[in-house]
């Protein structure tokens, strides 16, 4: 876990028992670099870099949505609706993409090791469900690590590209509606919901955006 400072500008949007989720603001782009730096470069090994933090390449274009359980941050998953998208470099071409109404790609979906049979990765993903909905996004991509692909294939999304490799690490471009997803978990949806508590925050009033 990585503890962080307080979230004044980065206000909560939704709690469940213990765990809390917040679009991450400027007070918390630390803890996001420590994290990405931790999942992304420690224990993936996807990027080289000296630590301990990792300051993502779209930073800029970046919604951040972070889980915390007490003062610390468990999970983190990033969200870009303007391109050119990470995915596009893992496409035969990126016009693949242009049909695609209403596209955000998810980048960065993270969970510390020992969270990750928690209600962060639940949390995350209602997070990211819940704000594509309000902002009328219709699509999701996403580039997915070949363990976790059956992750993916679970949550509907479906291979618009073949694999790739890229350092010891194997990539596929995935692609998903968001109706799909909401209709995948229509019967678990409702009780998690009843044990969510709701705060009045907007989604997406903070981003990496400067």
């Amino acid at each position: 876990m990585i503890g962080d400072v307080p979230i004044g500008d980065s206000p909560i949007m939704f709690s469940i028992g213990a765990y809390s989720f917040c679009v991450a603001g400027p007070s918390l782009w630390a803890t996001v670099a420590r994290l990405t730096y931790q999942v992304f470069a420690e224990e993936l090994g996807q990027y080289d870099s000296p630590g301990p933090l990792l300051r993502d390449k779209n930073h800029e274009r970046n919604t951040y949505i972070l889980a915390r359980r007490g003062g610390a941050a468990v999970g983190l998953v990033a969200l870009a609706s303007s391109r050119p998208f990470s995915v596009e470099s893992r496409l035969p071409t990126p016009a693949v993409l242009d049909t695609v109404p209403k596209l955000v790609e998810v980048r960065l979906l993270s969970v510390m090791p020992e969270e990750r049979s928690s209600h962060a990765l639940c949390g995350l993903l209602y997070a990211v469900l819940t704000i594509c909905e309000r902002r009328e996004w219709d699509h999701m991509v996403i580039s997915a690590i070949e363990n976790r692909r059956g992750l993916y294939q679970a949550l509907t999304f479906d291979p618009i590209a073949a694999p790739s490799r890229e350092r010891h690490l194997v990539f596929t471009p995935m692609l998903a509606k968001v109706a799909a997803m909401r209709a995948r978990f229509a019967r678990q949806l409702p009780t998690f919901e009843r044990q969510i508590e709701m705060h009045s925050v907007a989604p997406g009033e903070a981003s990496g955006s400067s």
